[in-house]
Parts: C-alpha cells; sequence; structure tokens
C-alpha cells in the first residue's frame, strides 16, 4: 500500500476551523481465487492479483461549543476503482476458467458522496428548566449525527444455474458480448 494525503488547516472564527485535505491510496497484490491449470485436473487457489486505487477530497467544519451547542460538518468525495472488491469477487472467472480483468471498475465500497452531521445541545451548571427550585436538566445534552452518503455500484444481475448440481450464481444483466 503506498499513501499519501496532505491537508490544510484554518481558524475561520473564534472557536471555528475549516480542514481540507487531498488523499491517494494505491493498493496492490491483494488477494484474490485464480484458476491454475495443472495436470490431471485444474484447480484454484489465492494469488495476489488484485489492485486497487483509492483518491478523493475531505472537508471538515468543527464549532467548538458555543452558548450550549456545537457542531461538526464533514463531507468526503472520493473514488475507488480496482479490480476485486473482495477475495472471492473473481471467482466465476475461476470457476470458468477465465481470464481475470485487467481494467478498473468502480468497487462494491466505492461511495462518491459522504456527509456526517454532529450536533451537541449542552446545560451546563445551573441551566435547563427549573421545577420545585431545581435545575432537572442541569449538566445534561443532547447529540445528535447523521450520515448521509450517495449510493453504492451497482450491477443488475440474473441469477443463472452452473453446470455442477445447479448451484446458483450470478451473471451481469446487460449486453452480452
Amino acid at each position: 500500500t503506498t499513501a499519501y494525503e496532505v491537508g490544510l488547516t484554518r481558524q475561520v472564527a473564534a472557536g471555528a476551523t475549516f480542514d481540507v485535505g487531498l488523499f491517494y491510496k494505491d493498493v496492490e497484490n491483494l488477494v484474490q481465487v485464480q484458476n491454475i491449470s495443472a495436470r490431471p485436473n485444474a484447480y484454484s487457489s489465492f494469488r495476489n492479483t488484485d489492485f486497487g486505487t483509492i483518491k478523493g477530497l475531505d472537508f471538515n467544519f468543527d464549532l467548538r461549543r458555543t452558548h450550549s451547542i456545537a457542531a461538526s460538518l464533514y463531507y468526503t468525495l472520493s473514488w475507488s476503482k480496482g479490480t476485486g472488491s473482495a477475495s472471492q469477487s473473481q471467482r466465476n472467472v475461476a470457476w470458468t476458467n477465465g481470464e481475470p480483468p485487467k481494467q478498473t471498475s468502480p468497487l462494491d465500497f466505492d461511495q462518491r458522496h459522504k456527509i456526517t452531521v454532529n450536533l451537541d445541545y449542552r446545560n451546563g451548571k445551573g441551566e435547563g428548566p427549573m421545577i420545585n427550585g431545581r435545575h432537572l436538566l442541569e449538566r445534561a445534552g443532547v447529540n445528535m449525527i447523521v450520515n448521509l452518503g450517495s449510493g453504492f455500484p451497482y450491477t443488475a444481475t440474473l441469477p443463472y444455474d452452473e453446470v455442477t448440481l445447479a448451484a446458483a450464481s450470478i451473471r451481469a444483466d446487460g449486453e452480452q458480448g
């Protein structure tokens, strides 16, 4: 794995900062199942053949506690491409004695946009509603975290029976060329 990251932090107001970061990660020799030609029978084995690239931008805004409220906003824009998302992602290629992919495609965990918002409200000492001369919610608080994100890569598939024992597998639903 080779990874690079560079960032910049800037104070934009009293108690508020803005960060921006750029990242790049190159991953090679990931484990993947591969068919091995042999006599009398071919067999499948795990080999270090997969690779991937993850790159993107991070934007963060943090507001320190001001009048009982603290907040954070995180946004990530990223691209994840490679030849396989998991060690079994090429099992059908190995099963049919096909050639492993040489070109990259979006990985299963590729999520272009991701946003996280964290809002926190806290009462201090002597704050909150007063009932019978006591602050019932003194030093109490509420925290809310919201995670939003765009979808993950999707390829519509059709189930079909393989050659042996009618084992179910998948194949892409699209043009066959």
